[in-house]
């Protein structure tokens, strides 16, 4: 039976040789086995918004601060981030451009996800 770290670690080899479909499902699977790293919903946000599945990676980059909350830096109390952002109209995913200007706001603020390029989002 594979364990977390076998998955996680295929997965981020995949990644390093452009797999990225075969990197989700080592990501997904690893998750199903440990819910705790935060860096493994991080990876799978990554990989899941480089194929274009964008429900999938806002759903993963949501789990990374359900683990590891945004705190704020004034009181130092738990800041929610918004885990699906949905069109009023349709109640699907919006654009992803609203999930890259997110994504600057946390690299902004220093709590981007682990291996984000902040180049990718301009």
């Amino acid at each position: 039976p594979a364990s977390f770290d076998i998955l996680y670690n295929l997965g981020n080899a995949y990644v390093q040789s452009n797999l990225f479909d075969k990197a989700a499902r080592a990501y997904q699977d690893a998750v199903a086995i440990d819910q705790r790293f935060p860096d493994a919903y991080n990876n799978l946000g990554l990989v899941s918004e480089r194929l274009g599945n964008v429900v999938e990676a806002i759903r993963s980059f949501g789990k990374v601060y359900e683990i590891d909350p945004l705190l704020c830096s004034r009181c130092g109390s738990e800041m929610r981030l918004i885990a699906v952002i949905t069109d009023a109209r349709s109640g699907n995913c919006t654009d992803p451009a609203v999930v890259r200007t997110i994504l600057r706001h946390l690299v902004k603020i220093g709590r981007a996800p682990p291996g984000l390029d902040p180049s990718t989002l301009n």
